[in-house]
C-alpha cells in the first residue's frame, strides 16, 4: 500500500535529524558543563555541578565544609535571575538545586547571555546582595 512506502521513504530524514538533534544537545551540554564548571570554582556556595548533556544542575550549599543544603539561597537567586530576565527552577529535597534544561535551538550567543546572568546572580545572591 501507498501509505508504508510514503513513511519509508521519511525514514532517513528522521534518522538524521535525530542525530542533529543528538549532536546539539552534546554542544550546548559541554559548552554549559563548562561555564558551570568554571562558576563552582569562582563560587563557593556551588557545592556541585551534576547532570546529563544539557540538562545539568547546580547544588547550592552554606559552605563548603559543612556542605548544608542552602534552599534560602536557592530561592534568593531564583529571584534576583527573574528580575534580571532569566527563569530558573530551585528543586530537590531542600529546594537547594537549580536546574539548567536550555532549548535546543537555542544559539551559543544566547546560552552564554544566560550563564553571563546566571553567575552574576550567584555572586550576588552569596554575597546577600538584591
Amino acid at each position: 500500500p501507498p501509505r508504508y512506502t510514503r513513511c519509508s521513504t521519511l525514514f532517513p530524514y528522521t534518522t538524521l535529524f535525530r542525530s542533529v538533534k543528538i549532536a546539539r544537545a552534546d554542544a550546548i551540554g559541554e559548552l554549559i558543563r563548562t561555564r558551570l564548571d568554571a562558576i563552582a570554582e569562582k563560587v563557593a556556595t556551588v557545592g556541585e555541578v551534576r547532570g546529563l548533556g544539557p540538562m545539568l544542575a547546580l547544588e547550592l550549599i552554606a559552605d563548603r565544609e559543612t556542605r548544608k543544603p542552602d534552599g534560602d539561597l536557592a530561592k534568593r537567586a531564583t529571584e534576583l535571575a527573574r528580575e534580571r530576565g532569566l527563569i530558573l527552577l530551585a528543586c530537590g529535597m531542600h529546594g537547594n538545586v537549580l536546574r539548567l534544561l536550555p532549548p535546543l535551538i537555542d544559539a551559543d550567543e544566547e546560552l552564554e547571555e544566560g550563564l553571563a546572568i546566571l553567575e552574576g546572580v550567584l555572586v550576588d545572591a552569596s554575597a546577600g546582595a538584591a
